[in-house]
């Protein structure tokens, strides 16, 4: 896959782009679209590891890699350094976290984050348990916001503290103000009816 960092980065956008498009019209068969078009190397490396991995989900995958190289670096953030054993650990943990706070499968949770390590892990604890991942736009505004998370219904939000000069907290208190006094998994706003729960990451 280190193939893929050798891709010009409109070939990369294009490229993420049709996996996007074939998971969306064909219901996960990426390998059917990709074999229409031919992007280089790390293109036909994308479409073995498919085709070896036919019908197994993000979760299973994931446990597959733990079984076979758990002490292997899996992630390296500026502060954090975790191996496979590690990531999957914490992964069920946030999963069981989800699980507790009401999440179930086909339930919608928005990030509104940088990249950092509770994105890669939210990612995989969501897929775990069945719940919908909904990326927010880190430099979306109020409105967007607003628009996003009542389109898709969110149940729950996690978000950074702050971004660059976006005050995530702030923008997410003005939006819905009666986080300041909702007890815990009892949010009620007017703005976003769908929304129970609001997640801080801690800095």
């Amino acid at each position: 896959m280190k193939d893929l960092l050798y891709l010009k980065d409109e070939q990369l956008k294009e490229f993420i782009e049709k996996l996007f498009i074939s998971y969306r019209e064909s219901f996960g068969d990426a390998k059917k679209t990709l074999e229409k078009h031919s992007l280089g190397i790390a293109h036909h490396k994308v479409i073995h590891i498919i085709s070896i991995h036919h019908g197994i989900t993000i979760s299973n995958l994931l446990k597959k890699t733990v079984s076979k190289f758990s002490q292997r670096d899996a992630f390296i953030f500026p502060h954090h350094k975790l191996n496979y054993k590690e990531f999957d650990y914490m992964v069920d943990k946030l999963a069981i976290g989800f699980i507790k706070i009401g999440l179930k499968k086909g339930d919608r949770l928005g990030i509104w984050s940088p990249n950092r390590l509770e994105w890669v892990l939210t990612q995989f604890a969501t897929a775990r348990i069945g719940v919908i991942l909904v990326n927010i736009n880190p430099s979306y505004r109020l409105s967007e916001l607003k628009y996003s998370l009542n389109k898709v219904g969110c149940k729950a939000l996690i978000i950074a503290k702050n971004f660059k000069s976006s005050e995530y907290l702030n923008m997410i208190l003005s939006l819905a103000p009666e986080l300041r006094k909702s007890k815990k998994g009892k949010l009620k706003t007017k703005n976003l009816p769908q929304l129970n729960h609001v997640i801080l990451m801690d800095e």
